[in-house]
Parts: C-alpha cells; sequence; structure tokens
C-alpha cells in the first residue's frame, strides 16, 4: 500500500553562480507500490501541495518498491507545473529500482536528482 507524507523545510536552491538562497520547499516521502490504481490520488496530493504555497518540492523516493508509467507521468506534470511558475522540482534519494527506470526512460536527464 502506498503512502505519502510531507513536511515544510527550508532548502537551498541554487542561482547564479556566486549566490545560494533558501526558499521553503515541501518534502514529499513516497513509499511502497505506485501504479495506475494509485495516479489519482498521487497526482490530488501533489496538486493540494503545489497550490498551498510558493514552495518548491523535493520528492524522496528511497522508499519506492515499484513505479510504472503512470506514476512517472505524474511526477512529469507536477515538474511541468512547478517550471511554468519558476519552482522546482528535485528527486530526492531515489531507490534502486527508481534510479534504474530513470536511467532506462532516461529521466535522470529530465530531473534534478539528489543523493540525499
Amino acid at each position: 500500500m502506498p503512502q505519502f507524507g510531507s513536511a515544510l523545510v527550508s532548502s537551498p536552491r541554487q542561482g547564479p553562480p556566486d549566490a545560494t538562497s533558501h526558499v521553503e520547499a515541501r518534502v514529499v516521502v513516497m513509499r511502497g507500490e505506485y501504479d495506475i490504481t494509485t495516479v489519482a490520488s498521487l497526482w490530488k496530493w501533489f496538486s493540494q501541495l503545489m497550490a498551498a504555497d510558493d514552495a518548491d518540492l523535493i520528492v524522496d523516493m528511497g522508499e519506492v518498491t515499484f513505479l510504472d508509467a503512470a506514476t512517472i507521468s505524474v511526477v512529469i506534470r507536477a515538474r511541468t507545473f512547478l517550471a511554468e511558475r519558476s519552482r522546482w522540482l528535485l528527486i530526492r534519494s531515489p531507490s534502486p529500482c527508481v534510479r534504474r527506470i530513470f536511467e532506462i526512460c532516461e529521466l535522470d536527464t529530465l530531473f534534478e536528482v539528489t543523493a540525499g
């Protein structure tokens, strides 16, 4: 059963090479398996978080054990929504299965991915 959680944190946003500013970011923690049956609730969760304020999103995928194309579509849609508003979506700590899917689909070039 997939689980989501979030928290509002201060996060460094990289600006020009000589500046780093701190902005608020919402950390979304995803755990478990995600597929077509969880897409609606996942998008609803992301939508509520993105509408709540002007914070960036950090999506922690360290405990994701499975995700399908529909789930990837939700994450891409969230990234697009945020980018259109000069906001960021960062993937943090992708699990081995997420890392593998991102590499195969070349999503590691679309998203900023950090180890932790």
